[in-house]
């Protein structure tokens, strides 16, 4: 006995009390599937078919024609099951084809193979696994292999996909081209890895995914079912071949009565729409609050820290040393150009000067249009009018003067 404690012997008549009720209960109870409990499909199968077998009679007959012939029943009492084997075949039927009045045969061996409509198994160890399928309307052939632990596709005998180690490779079927990349591998989505700040050499522990394109052309981008091979809108646009790529926001669609948004922000929680707690730029397009609003918006400070690190900057080359050069700062306090002229032109023209502010180390002038300037000039500690080209006034360390 397995469990002497649990074991019972009754003689006589056995009165069950409650708790002999219970007892039993549990007992039965122990013995069943529990929700949970792991239920393997190929095991609940072989079950399955072994209670078939032990249940289902075999009749065995012998003949030249039919070789050696075992069903479920005698040939004059409607069989609808069988197994035949003869002539270096073998073949498996569970049902009776009234219109052949024969077995259908739904499973073939023979030396070359085993062909069968219907496969179930473990563990499947082959040196290669082909599922070929054709379209019967279309003709269109469609084949997977399975090789070496990788996973390739065709469509029309062309390799289009390879699912490959840490890779998954796509391969150019040349439609709509001059052809010179067909068959060639054009991109793939593989794992990547860099190194994090602070790595000893020769490590990377920045692990990631990689989107690759071996050729000119990186997008993503949203389409619709009723056109999947087009895209509708690109978010992200990367073409060598036409010398530009961009990032877009959603597109609008002509619906302006919503307000359309693109932001670039280094710090931002998911769940939080207001961008602007840190320093941040949006290009956005639409409604707000009833106006119709299409323009770019920076955000600088962090809310966070009180409004800390208010800095905007540009930076330039000016020459081929590799020396970057402010060209415009701001910070908490001060806005620094680094131009010798500041031009003022009038809005919605390409030119029509309005004026301008010309420095160098001794000058400022204030100019209206050429001749037309107040001038200071450090140097010679004066200040002069110049009207229609002449000085008209100016002023020094002795006073005012006129001509």
């Amino acid at each position: 006995l397995n469990n002497p404690e649990n074991a019972e012997i009754v003689l006589g008549q056995e009165i069950m009390t409650l708790q002999d009720a219970v007892n039993r209960a549990a007992r039965e109870a122990s013995r069943a599937v529990k929700a949970g409990d792991p239920i393997n499909l190929l095991d609940s199968t072989f079950q399955t078919l072994t209670d078939e077998l032990h249940r289902t009679p075999g009749y065995v007959s012998i003949t030249p024609a039919d070789g050696l012939l075992v069903a479920d029943k005698l040939e004059d009492q409607n069989p609808t099951s069988a197994i035949q084997l003869k002539g270096g075949m073998l073949a498996i039927a569970d049902e009776w084809d009234p219109a052949k009045n024969d077995f259908k045969w739904r499973a073939f061996g023979t030396g070359k193979g085993f062909t069968a409509s219907e496969l179930t198994s473990g563990t499947l160890n082959a040196n290669l696994v082909e599922i070929i399928s054709t379209d019967i309307s279309t003709g269109t052939s469609r084949k997977v292999e399975m090789y070496d632990g990788n996973i390739y596709t065709y469509y029309y005998g062309e390799l289009t996909m390879a699912l490959t180690g840490y890779s998954l490779d796509f391969f150019d079927h040349g439609n709509f081209s001059d052809g010179s990349n067909k068959g060639n591998i054009t991109g793939k989505v593989e794992l990547a890895w860099s190194s994090k700040t602070g790595d000893p050499s020769g490590e990377y522990n920045a692990r990631g995914v990689a989107v690759v394109t071996l050729h000119d052309l990186l997008g993503l981008g949203k389409t619709t079912p009723d056109d999947e091979f087009s895209f509708q809108e690109f978010a992200f646009y990367w073409n060598k071949g036409q010398n530009r790529a961009y990032l877009s926001g959603p597109g609008s669609g002509g619906d302006y009565n919503k307000l359309w948004s693109l932001t670039l922000t280094p710090d931002h929680d998911m769940w939080n729409t207001d961008f602007r707690h840190g320093p941040s730029m949006r290009l956005a397009i639409g409604d707000i609050n009833g106006s119709h609003y299409s323009g770019v918006y920076f955000s600088i400070g962090d809310k966070e820290h009180g409004g800390d690190g208010r800095y905007f900057e540009v930076w330039e080359h000016r020459d081929t040393s590799g020396t970057r050069y402010p060209a415009l700062q701001m910070n908490e306090e001060r806005l620094f150009l680094h131009r010798d002229y500041l031009h003022f032109r009038k809005p919605g023209t390409t030119g029509t000067s309005r004026g301008w502010i010309y420095t160098t180390d001794d000058i400022i002038a204030l100019s209206k249009e050429a001749g037309f300037a107040v001038i200071l000039d450090r140097s010679s500690k004066t200040i002069y009018f110049v009207i229609d080209g002449q000085t008209k006034f100016w002023i020094d360390s002795n006073g005012g003067h006129s001509v």
